[in-house]
C-alpha cells in the first residue's frame, strides 16, 4: 500500500480560502428611472421658464398694454366717452359676459370676449350701471353691462354684389322708399341714417338691385341698393390682430405643452420599464443571473464558476467548453499531488485507488473530454454535458478543490 500522503492544508490550484463573497451587484433600475425622470424634470423646468418668459413678453412683461384686454382697448374706447353710441359697434372685452333679457334682469346667455354687435338702444341705468341693447353677430342678443363693452366707431362702404344675411346697413338718403315686393307698391319710407340688417336679397328689377332690410324702427321691406350703405366696425390694426393671434396661440401652446409633457413622461417610463425587462432577461439567459431575492451561490474556485456558466448556457459550443475547462481544472488538481507523468492520463495511472476514491469518475470524465477534443463527429447533448460535469464535481469535492 502506498505511503499515505501528508494532507496539505493549503487549497489546491487557484482555490482560495472559503470566504463569504457578496454577489455581484445588479443594476439598480429604479435609480436609473429616477435619474432619467429627474433629468426630464430639469429640462422641462428650463423649457417652462423660457415659455413663461415668452408669455410674459407677449403679455407686456406684466404691462396691461400688451394683455388681451389692453389689445382690445387699442381699437375700442369706453362707452362713457361717446356722446351717442347708438348705431355704433360694441366689442365684448370680458370673457363670459352675461347677456340679460332686460337691463339687470334675467340671464339669457353669454358672449365670448371679442364678440361684436351693433348698439341698438340704451342706456338704461339699473343699480348704478348703464346697460345697452346689443344686436350681436351671433346669438344671443340682449342687454349688456357697459363695463363689459368697448365702443368701436362705425365705418361705411357700398354694398357688394353678394352680402351675408345679417350684414348691418343704414339708409344714406332721406325719404328712402320701402317696397312690399320688388317692383311692387311702396309700403313706406325711411329717413336718412336709419339702421337695419339684410334679411334676403339681392333681387334685380329693371337694372336695379334690391335688398330686403329689417330696420330697427319703422317699416321693413325691399330697398334699392343706391339708398343703402354697409356699416362695419372699425377694425384693429394689422399689428394688433397679429399680437392677438400670438396671444391665443400662446394659450393653446401651454395646454399642448402640458399634454406633451404628460405623454412624454409616460412614454419614457414605458420605454425604461421595457428596457429593464430586456436587460434582465438577457442577463438571465447569458449569465444565469438569479433574482435579487435569491442568494447567489459562489465557489472558492472561479474556474468552476465559469464551467457552471458554460454548461447552463443555451449554446452547444459552450457545453463542450465546459467539459474542456473542467478537464483543465482536473490537470491543476493532479499537479498539486506531485504525480509523475506529462498528461492527465499518465498521472491518473500513477494514483493509488485508496488515495483517490473518485478515480473511476475522473477517468470517465477525462475520456469524454478526449472524445470532444479528438472526434469532431462526437455529439454532446446538454444532458450528457451536465452528467460529465457532475463527475468532475464529485472529484473536485473530494479534495475540496471547489
Amino acid at each position: 500500500m502506498a505511503d499515505e500522503k501528508p494532507k496539505d492544508d493549503k487549497p489546491k490550484g487557484d482555490a482560495k480560502p472559503k470566504t463569504e463573497e457578496k454577489p455581484a451587484e445588479t443594476p439598480n433600475y429604479l435609480r436609473e428611472i429616477a435619474g432619467m425622470l429627474f433629468m426630464l424634470f430639469v429640462f422641462m423646468t428650463i423649457f417652462g421658464g423660457v415659455l413663461a418668459s415668452a408669455s410674459s413678453f407677449i403679455s407686456g412683461l406684466g404691462s396691461k398694454s400688451f394683455s388681451l384686454e389692453g389689445l382690445l382697448g387699442s381699437y375700442t374706447r369706453p362707452f362713457a366717452s361717446v356722446l351717442n353710441p347708438i348705431g355704433g359697434f360694441a366689442t365684448v372685452v370680458s370673457d363670459g359676459t352675461t347677456v340679460f333679457d332686460t337691463p339687470g334682469g334675467s340671464k339669457i346667455g353669454t358672449q365670448k370676449r371679442q364678440a361684436v354687435g351693433r348698439v341698438v338702444r340704451g342706456p338704461v341705468m339699473v343699480g348704478g350701471v348703464n346697460y345697452w341693447y346689443v344686436d350681436f353677430e351671433k346669438d344671443p342678443d340682449g342687454w349688456v353691462s357697459e363695463k363689459d363693452l368697448g365702443y368701436s366707431d362705425p365705418k361705411t362702404r357700398p354694398l357688394k354684389e353678394k352680402e351675408d344675411v345679417g350684414t348691418h346697413v343704414k339708409t344714406k338718403n332721406g325719404q328712402v322708399g320701402v317696397y312690399g315686393e320688388v317692383g311692387g307698391d311702396q309700403v313706406g319710407t325711411q329717413s336718412q341714417g336709419v339702421y337695419g340688417k339684410i334679411v334676403k336679397g339681392p333681387v334685380v328689377k329693371d337694372g336695379v338691385r334690391y335688398w330686403y332690410i329689417d330696420f330697427d324702427e319703422g317699416v321693413d321691406g325691399w330697398v334699392s341698393e343706391k339708398d343703402l350703405v354697409v356699416v362695419e366696425p372699425e377694425e384693429a390694426s394689422f399689428m394688433t390682430r397679429m399680437l392677438m393671434s400670438v396671444y391665443k396661440i400662446g394659450v393653446w401652446m401651454r395646454v399642448i405643452l402640458w399634454v406633451l409633457i404628460v405623454g412624454l413622461v409616460c412614454s419614457i417610463a414605458y420605454v425604461i420599464y421595457n428596457l429593464t425587462q430586456i436587460r434582465k432577461n438577457t442577463r438571465a439567459k447569458l449569465y444565469q443571473v438569479l433574482d435579487e431575492t435569491t442568494a447567489v451561490p459562489t465557489s472558492i474556485n472561479k474556474s468552476w464558476d465559469r464551467v457552471k456558466l458554460f454548461v447552463d448556457s443555451y449554446n452547444e459550443s459552450e457545453w463542450r467548453l465546459a467539459v474542456i475547462e473542467a478537464d483543465i481544472m482536473l490537470a491543476e488538481l493532479l499537479d498539486t499531488m506531485n504525480l509523475q507523468g506529462d498528461s492527465i492520463g499518465e498521472k491518473l495511472k500513477g494514483v493509488e485507488k485508496s488515495d483517490f476514491n473518485t478515480l473511476d469518475l475522473a477517468w470517465e470524465a477525462h475520456k469524454v473530454r478526449n472524445q470532444i477534443a479528438h472526434d469532431p463527429s462526437f455529439l454532446l447533448t446538454q444532458r450528457e454535458a451536465k452528467r460529465v460535469i457532475g463527475l468532475f464535481e464529485e472529484v473536485f469535492r473530494e479534495f475540496s478543490f471547489i
